[in-house]
Parts: structure tokens; C-alpha cells; sequence
């Protein structure tokens, strides 16, 4: 009797569990179906971003283009204004000649940096490498963008160091540029008193060469420091500061 009492125990037990385990394996099978039709439903997802994205580059890229070309006649017309090549243009005509190719000044940077974010992402950013030297390059670059260091009255000064004039490097001279004048410009932007100064030196050992941008602008916290260097990010300083920001100068600077 007492067999037969313990052998029924067992059996519920087993039925009992055996019960419990069909219903979890039951419920994993479950499980998994349902997984494998979210991973397929987040795959053709997938796709169609990754298609919807492809597009958004090619018409930035086509944009972009299209942009540049009337940038680049409205610059050169209203620079030959300025120069007189048409005649005499009064002062205060000058004054809106000069703001009108500093605002298209700034578009093309833009555009450029719009060019650059399209080929980055399609992974078709060339180099074109040559010696350069860096020290002319940066001079190039202070003297273009003096002129809004000037429109603010700031301190804008550019020195190289004692051996840093002729260090010459290897590097894509446009893209080298580009990525200056985004920081520099950047500074300029965001500075409305005071000071921005740029400087060349060598490192001690002599195997770096340092270009050095300090200003005295709006600043920022730690935390907005960590993405400044991302695609479209821009602090809340710089928002209430400079509404007509993009966001890509700093992206485009660090990837090249």
C-alpha cells in the first residue's frame, strides 16, 4: 500500500511537472516566432531606412551642388563691387556689398560642409596628400576670416612660434583648410568680446606641430563638450547665441 501511495505521489508530481514543462517550452517556441518576426520586420525596416537615407545623402549632395554654383558668381560680383571694377560704389554701398559677401561667405561654408557630411557618409571622402606648409596655410586662413573678427571688434591675431614658420606637412591642402577655418570660424562665431588667438608652436620633443585656438567666448559645460564633435549637435549657449548655425562645422573638422 505504502508503494502504491508513493508511486501515485510521483506520478501527480510528474504529471504536474511534466504539465509545467510543455507550457514553458510551448511559451518559448511562442517566444521565439514572435522574435523571429520582429527581427524580420526590423530588418525590412532596416532596408528601407538604409534606402530612405541613401536618398537623403544624394539629394543633399545634389542640393549642395546646385547651391554652390550661384554662391560662387554672387562672391566673385560683389568682391569685383567692392574692388570698383564696375566704378565708384559709395561707402555706405560698400558697407552692404561687404555683408552680403560675408553672408554668402558663410553659406558656402555650408555647402561645403553639407558636400562633406554626404560623401562621409558613402564613405567616398578623397584625399589628395601633398606638402604643405602649415604655417602659410593658417595665415591664409585668419587673414580670410579677419574680416568677422573685425566686424566685431575682437582681437584676432595669428603667430607661429620660433621653428614651427616652415614645418612642412603631409596632408589634403583643402581639406586641411576646410577644417581650420570651421574651428576658427567657430570661435569667431561664438565669441562677442574679447579675443581670439591663434597660435603655431612646436612640441617639446619636436615630433608635433600644435595649432592652438584660444577665445573668449560663451563657453560650455562638460557635458555639452562630450557632443559638439557629433553630427548636428550644438549646445544651448550656441543656440541662443548664433540661431543660423547647422551643427556640422565641428562634425566635418573632426572627421577630417
Amino acid at each position: 500500500l505504502s508503494d502504491f501511495i508513493i508511486s501515485s505521489i510521483l506520478l501527480i508530481l510528474m504529471i504536474i511537472f511534466g504539465s509545467f514543462l510543455i507550457k514553458s517550452v510551448s511559451g518559448e517556441v511562442r517566444r521565439r516566432e514572435e522574435t523571429e518576426k520582429l527581427v524580420n520586420e526590423l530588418k525590412k525596416a532596416n532596408e528601407k531606412l538604409k534606402q530612405l537615407d541613401e536618398q537623403k545623402s544624394e539629394f543633399v549632395s545634389i542640393a549642395s551642388h546646385q547651391l554652390r554654383t550661384p554662391l560662387t558668381a554672387i562672391k566673385g560680383y560683389t568682391s569685383m563691387l567692392v574692388e570698383g571694377t564696375y566704378g565708384n560704389v559709395s561707402n555706405q554701398a560698400k558697407d552692404v556689398i561687404s555683408k552680403i559677401f560675408q553672408s554668402s561667405q558663410r553659406l558656402v561654408y555650408i555647402v561645403n560642409d553639407m558636400l562633406d557630411v554626404s560623401r562621409i557618409e558613402e564613405g567616398r571622402l578623397k584625399y589628395s596628400f601633398e606638402d604643405v606648409k602649415i604655417a602659410n596655410l593658417v595665415k591664409d586662413v585668419t587673414d580670410e576670416l579677419r574680416v568677422n573678427a573685425d566686424l566685431k571688434k575682437l582681437k584676432f591675431s595669428f603667430s607661429a612660434e620660433s621653428g614651427s614658420s616652415d614645418v612642412i606637412i603631409n596632408a589634403d591642402y583643402g581639406k586641411i583648410r576646410q577644417a581650420i577655418i570651421n574651428i576658427i570660424d567657430n570661435s569667431i562665431k561664438y565669441t562677442d568680446m574679447g579675443f581670439v588667438l591663434i597660435s603655431l608652436k612646436k612640441t617639446k620633443e619636436g615630433n608635433n606641430i600644435v595649432l592652438n585656438i584660444k577665445d573668449s567666448g560663451i563657453g560650455m559645460t562638460k557635458d555639452q563638450q562630450k557632443s559638439i564633435f557629433e553630427k548636428f549637435k550644438r549646445s544651448k549657449n550656441a543656440i541662443k547665441t548664433h540661431t543660423e548655425g547647422s551643427g556640422l562645422g565641428l562634425y566635418v573638422a573632426k572627421e577630417i
